[in-house]
């Protein structure tokens, strides 16, 4: 999963409306011929992104979730460890079967779009595999062994940005925003064009009082990414906070 979703943006909820779990979610990817194995489906929920349902997949692109309450939440297709490749705002409801599609590519296909930072700073798969593990014994709960394998991941080299990324994002998921302030800080210097990494940084600054460094951070954010979704919300909230 992608290292903030990997990820994802680390934003509280104030508010948690009670909700009905539903047994199973289904869906398929519909143009599944092109997806790799590398492959990850989420379901964030806008009010508590920091705590987005895995679901599981098939090489044949169809996807499964468990125990989801009716609602309205971000279907979203990443390429682990962190690249979204596709979102989409879905309701939740009893019998809903959910579609995503995969980009469409033109003839000639063109090489696989990175950012300049993936570019200076590609993963190897030693690499992906440790911030993969990481991130499966994050969603299983476990944020504490997902930290103890992050500072095993920091020892491959190529990891380093990535791993500080997540750790961020653990620190904030255990209620720790001054230990996450200086690895987010750390991946923004690292992979200073992630928006996600800017929108956590924001975040961590504005639980901490910082409130002008917050609000460049998640500008920032918006400047990189203006179609980002938690960087919006969190404009919002500090917005409604002046």
């Amino acid at each position: 999963m992608s290292r903030k979703t990997i990820g994802v943006l680390a934003i509280s909820a104030w508010l948690t409306i009670g909700r009905a779990q539903m047994p199973s979610v289904h869906g398929e990817i519909a143009n599944a011929s092109g997806m790799g194995s590398d492959m990850a489906v989420f379901l964030l929920d806008p009010s508590t992104p920091q705590s987005p349902h895995r679901g599981t997949l098939s090489d044949s692109g169809s996807f499964e979730f468990d125990g989801v309450s009716p609602g309205g939440y971000i279907l979203r297709l990443v390429r682990l460890p962190d690249q979204t490749i596709s979102e989409q705002y879905v309701q939740i409801q009893m019998g809903a079967f959910l579609s995503l599609r995969l980009p469409e590519r033109k003839d000639p296909p063109p090489a696989q779009t990175v950012s300049v930072d993936q570019l200076r700073n590609p993963l190897t798969r030693k690499a992906a595999a440790m911030l993969r593990k990481a991130q499966d014994l994050s969603h299983e709960g476990d944020h504490e062994k997902a930290l103890a394998q992050l500072r095993i991941a920091l020892r491959e080299p190529s990891a380093i940005p990535y791993a500080r990324s997540i750790m961020g994002v653990e620190y904030l998921r255990l209620r720790n925003p001054a230990a996450a302030l200086s690895e987010l800080e750390e991946a923004v210097r690292l992979l200073p064009h992630d928006a996600v990494d800017h929108a956590n940084l924001a975040y961590t600054l504005f639980l901490l009082g910082q409130k002008e460094r917050a609000q460049q951070e998640v500008d920032r954010a918006l400047e990189l990414d203006p179609q980002n979704s938690h960087a919006q919300y969190l404009k919002g909230v500090m917005l409604g906070g002046n």
